[in-house]
């Protein structure tokens, strides 16, 4: 009696995985080739600056302000100092996206239509 009261469980709770499994499949496909990877936040957001167009780094100061640590057994007091923002390189703007605001593999469209953005964004730099 335990071995059949074992193989009536099994074969129940196999049955309801694979109705489980049917019903997911209905909802729809998992990965949209077309649906642009990199607009997390928003669709056609820029994910950096978030469409704010300021470079998120120095929150669009241009300038960064670096504090050293305290080094308590040397009695080295904390060193505040203030250098050009090395990822805007001073103009306060998000260089990943050029300052639009728009994500920059598709170009705020929230799809990607062609997978070789990323040559296209060097190339369109370097000039």
């Amino acid at each position: 009696m335990k071995f059949f009261g074992k193989l009536l469980f099994i074969a129940m709770a196999s049955s309801l995985l694979v109705v489980s499994c049917a019903r997911m499949e209905k909802l729809g496909p998992r990965y949209d080739a077309k649906q642009c990877p990199f607009c997390t936040q928003a669709k056609g957001v820029c994910a950096t600056c978030h469409g704010t167009t300021a470079c998120s780094f120095c929150k669009g100061t241009g300038k960064r302000t670096t504090i050293s640590a305290e080094l308590s057994d040397k009695q080295m007091p904390t060193a505040t100092y203030t250098e050009v923002c090395p990822y805007c390189k001073g103009s306060a703007k998000c260089t990943l996206c050029d300052a639009t605001g728009k994500c920059w593999p598709c170009h705020g469209t929230g799809a990607i239509e062609s997978w070789d953005f990323y040559a296209a964004h060097q190339h369109k730099k370097s000039n």
